[in-house]
């Protein structure tokens, strides 16, 4: 890779864990609303949700670009179309059916990511991440609360992990 592409990689990566960090304040709203009996309206967090993947996934497209690995632009793409159809929805069941897709294929590419950082174990918030949406697609209130809190735990250490990826230095000789 060329120096240049190393410095985009920076870029790259600060915008995912800026997608991160705004996640994990998403995951604070869905676990910390009933707890603290706040009223925040239905087509706010579905707006800051919509955002939140939105830039995860321009950030992913922007990986793409430098990297040209498939599996980032694909999660990039599904990210990006989760976050359209949350404002758009189509039908309920493929509205849910992108957005499982699209945080599935983040966690494969944190999965990936860890291949290349080993030091980082970026398995971990992928796990938590994919634990979340196997949480949330059981029609479960406890379920429901059990996928906020792997969300929020997720997001927070991807938001650490990823951040210093966005502040390494990469050698550049050959």
């Amino acid at each position: 890779m060329e120096s240049k592409d190393i410095s985009s990689l920076s870029r790259c990566f600060k915008i995912v864990s800026a997608g991160f960090g705004l996640g994990v304040f998403y995951a604070l709203f869905i676990v910390g609303g009933p707890i603290l009996s706040l009223k925040i309206p239905a087509p706010v967090l579905t707006f800051f949700w919509t955002v939140v993947k939105a830039l995860l996934g321009v950030g992913l497209l922007c990986l793409y670009q430098p990297t040209k690995d498939i599996k980032i632009a694909a999660a990039g793409i599904l990210l990006v179309s989760s976050a359209v159809f949350s404002l758009f929805p189509l039908h309920n069941f493929l509205t849910l059916a992108v957005e499982a897709l699209a945080i599935t294929s983040l966690s494969l590419v944190l999965f990936d990511l860890n291949k290349l950082f080993p030091g980082l174990k970026l398995s971990v918030p992928a796990g938590l991440l994919f634990l979340g949406v196997i949480f949330s697609i059981l029609n479960n209130p406890m379920m429901q609360s059990l996928a906020g809190f792997a969300w929020l735990f997720g997001f927070v250490v991807a938001a650490g992990r990823i951040n210093i990826l966005s502040r390494l230095k990469l050698n550049t000789k050959a």
